[in-house]
């Protein structure tokens, strides 16, 4: 992992993401965020070695995540290549309407 790109809408204060994988769990503190403003919030990843990984964004009361403008930069460990954008959490928000 390289960096990310969060974007959510709503809420109040400060939400959390959390890496976790087979080796314990690392979180990051993103934006705050206030009523119904909309916030891209881009933060630089620890590397993280490990087969399997979940996302999870948690906090600041009732939010909504857009899996279209969220993005993980991710490549395989010892990888000469470029990295890829993978889309790890969220929903079809722009099509079917935002959840909360």
């Amino acid at each position: 992992m390289r960096d990310c790109y969060i974007a959510y809408q709503g809420g109040a204060g400060a939400p959390k993401l959390t890496i976790t994988t087979e080796y314990g769990s690392i979180s990051y503190t993103l934006d705050a965020v206030t009523g119904s403003q909309y916030t891209r919030c881009y933060r630089v990843l620890q590397p993280q070695k490990a087969r399997w990984r979940s996302y999870r964004v948690e906090g600041c009361g009732a939010f909504r995540l857009y899996k279209r403008d969220c993005s993980v930069n991710i490549k395989a460990w010892g990888s000469t290549g470029p990295f890829t954008a993978a889309l790890p959490f969220g929903g079809p928000s722009r099509a079917d309407g935002a959840r909360i």
